[in-house]
Formats: C-alpha cells, structure tokens, sequence
C-alpha cells in the first residue's frame, strides 16, 4: 500500500506502507514554538486529526519538546494532544533535531517502526532537521505538508522543494487527508479479513 498522491514520487518508497511500522513525530510541540511559527487554525487542526486516529489505531506518536531561544517559554503547546495513550510518548531533545540528544531512535528502534510522519510548529526549523536527520539514519520520511507550520511563511516553498529535489533526497510530501485515508482503508482491510 502506499498514500495517494505523495511527491516526488509514491510513498513509501518500497509501496509496502504499513501502519505498525510507522510513527507519527510531532516537532515543536511547545508554547514557544507555536509562537514563533503562528500556524494557521488547519495546521493545528491536522496534527490532532493525525494525533487522535493513529492514537485510536496503535500507531506510535511521538511528541518532541525541543530546547527554547531566550524569552520564549517551554510551556505544552496547547494545540498538541497531552493525553498520554500506550503508545505515545513524550520526550525532550537538547536541539533542533528531534534525533539529537534524545531517546527517539532507540525508540523508534525498540518498536519497529521504520517509516517516519513528520508533522509539526517549525516547518523550516525542527521539523526540517528532524526529517533530515531521520533520512540519513535510514527512516523512511513523509512530511504531511498541511500538518506543519513555518516560523516564515516565505521560507515554506523552499523548504518543501528542498526535501523534494533529485528525485526526493530527504523522502516525499504527502497531505493530512490522503494520510488518515490511508489508514483507515488498512485497517477496513483487516477487520474484513478478520485479523483485528
């Protein structure tokens, strides 16, 4: 299976998309981040969309607190999901990149999960590294492009066309709806075949 429509090319790579194997990374999921980056009120609607099936369907979320500049608080952002389910975790990195000086590969690792969705506050900034970073340790990345917000609106085309160019360097651009499709068609799937 892969998600409809995704670009530059169809995600995941291997067409082998599977719910078990994916986690959903919320970055910047602080006060101070949703300041800077001022998301619309889709952008925040999408992430607790996304937040709320994969928490429903066992899909891991994970929601990264990242180190704050001076003058900013490090307060929960109120537009992420704190309820705590089985399988979200909370955690905190001591940088930009949700992989640096944090426990997330290790648990990323630990459950299995090898394709990455990566939504959050900081499109150009946390969620960026992030997606960079996971790329180079060998994670499958979709940025769900409706589920993230930048700290500058003039910066968001640039970002995106870089994690698009050759053919897709960094992984793909998917969007909220085509995503929650897809889950919800996998999961039809098994409850037909009995499997759940």
């Amino acid at each position: 299976m892969i998600i409809a429509d995704t670009t530059p090319y169809p995600w995941p790579y291997s067409a082998d998309f599977h719910p078990a194997k994916s986690a959903v990374v919320v970055c910047g999921a602080d006060l101070g981040w949703t300041e800077r980056s001022q998301p619309d009120l889709t952008v925040t609607t999408n992430i607790l969309k996304l937040q709320q099936l994969a928490s429903k369907l066992g899909v891991l979320v994970i929601t990264v607190h990242h180190p704050q500049p001076q003058g900013y608080t490090t307060s929960p952002n109120p537009g992420v999901s704190t309820e705590i389910a089985p399988n979200e975790r909370h955690i905190d990195c001591a940088g930009i990149d949700a992989l640096f000086g944090s426990p997330l590969e290790s648990i990323l690792h630990r459950k299995g999960c090898s394709q990455l969705l990566l939504v959050g506050y900081g499109l150009e900034t946390t969620v960026h590294s992030t997606m960079r970073s996971a790329n180079d340790r060998g994670f499958e990345c979709l940025l769900v492009s409706d589920a993230c917000a930048p700290c500058d609106p003039t910066l968001t085309n640039a970002a995106i066309s870089t994690i698009e160019m050759s053919g897709g360097i960094f992984g793909a651009i998917g969007t909220t709806h085509n995503l929650l499709a897809a889950w919800r068609q996998h999961y039809e799937q098994l409850n037909q075949k009995g499997t759940l």
